[in-house]
């Protein structure tokens, strides 16, 4: 069986007009020794709102050095596109911390109309 771990999720959503989502938000983690399933992200509060930072904890399998993610979301709810500024991921265990720059739409409406997007850790 796999060791599990437990990661720090802190999502940061950009300042633009309408940048927030009231949509679902999903993350797959990557890494060098295997990943996980998608995973929710969803907080007690209205998570995802413009000029947002959000943490979540997630426990998951331990996937080794992070390389990249998978974000996506729902594209759910009236103005679902969500501009995602950057996510940054620490595993809680080694404290080893990976940033996942993005600086753009999630959205059907708006960029290259894509609610899907892979990042690598910068």
């Amino acid at each position: 069986m796999s060791e599990t771990a437990t990661y720090r999720v802190t999502v940061v959503t950009g300042t633009a007009r309408g940048a927030g989502t009231d949509a679902d938000v999903y993350i797959t983690l990557i890494g060098d020794a295997d990943s996980t399933p998608e995973l929710v992200l969803d907080g007690a509060s209205n998570d995802f709102e413009r000029s947002a930072t959000n943490t979540f904890q997630l426990h998951a399998i331990d996937v080794g050095t992070l390389q990249r993610i998978r974000i996506r979301h729902t594209n759910t709810g009236i103005g679902a596109g969500w501009l995602l500024d950057h996510v940054r991921i620490r595993n809680e265990g080694t404290g080893v911390e990976a940033t996942f720059p993005c600086g753009r739409w999630l959205a059907t409406d708006e960029d290259d109309g894509q609610t899907t997007r892979e990042l690598t850790a910068a």
